[in-house]
């Protein structure tokens, strides 16, 4: 009932030791549901913002409503100064971690868990921004395409672009070079219709095979491990 998807979010959003499995399995079966129950989780699921263990959930879920066409404007739209001031502070704390050498192997983990829990957050700010499409985002996100992470760089460029920077057209199609990266870029690079600005040695099927071979590489359970 839509009283009890009210209350699911209100508790949802208050727990600070949900673990990541659990979230990503709930919402698995809301995002698989026919009809999502938008009018029960928004707004009271925004208040989540301010929760950063579920809040890359609640904006992945609202930017998918958003792009199904099932909630306009977006969700968070009247958050944006939120959500840029969130972006801004992940970006300066990825910055002053980039900078760490940690000395022992658990400061090594616990720098690793908070490197990945703020890239998550940081790949959904992103992404909600560029759904927002207000030009206020663009000082946060050029923040975010100064941290030291791949994946963040390329998320920020891509927003940057759908916002109509030009500068971040040129990024993001050079950033087609890394092969880790590189199939990520040309799905943006050919939904922004910027393929033609990518190189050809970087988007021809050689380029993509190479994109895929080290991307299964680089998965946590190959490492170690002499490829087959």
């Amino acid at each position: 009932s839509l009283a009890s998807l009210r209350l699911f979010a209100e508790l949802f959003v208050s727990e600070h030791a949900l673990d990541t499995r659990f979230c990503m399995e709930i919402f698995s079966d809301l995002l698989k549901l026919a009809s999502p129950p938008t009018e029960a989780m928004f707004p009271g699921l925004l208040q989540g913002l301010n929760n950063p263990r579920v809040a890359p959930f609640v904006l992945d879920y609202a930017n998918f409503v958003f792009r199904k066409g099932l909630v306009l404007p977006h969700p968070a739209s009247q958050q944006i100064q939120e959500l840029t001031g969130l972006l801004s502070k992940l970006s300066e704390r990825l910055g002053a971690i980039q900078d760490i050498r940690p000395e022992t192997d658990d400061e090594a983990r616990r720098l690793g868990k908070q490197v990945t829990e703020a890239v998550s957050l940081g790949v959904s700010l992103c992404d909600a921004l560029a759904c927002i499409g207000d030009p206020i985002a663009v000082g946060a996100l050029n923040k975010a395409l100064g941290v030291e992470h791949r994946r963040l760089r390329v998320e920020a460029a891509a927003a940057l672009a759908k916002l109509d920077v030009e500068d971040a057209k040129s990024l993001l199609a050079a950033m087609a070079a890394d092969p880790i990266e590189r199939l990520r870029v040309l799905k943006y690079a050919e939904e922004l219709e910027l393929l033609d600005s990518v190189a050809d040695e970087h988007c021809n099927i050689v380029a993509q095979a190479e994109a895929e071979f080290v991307t299964y590489l680089a998965q946590p359970t190959q490492f170690g491990i002499a490829p087959q």
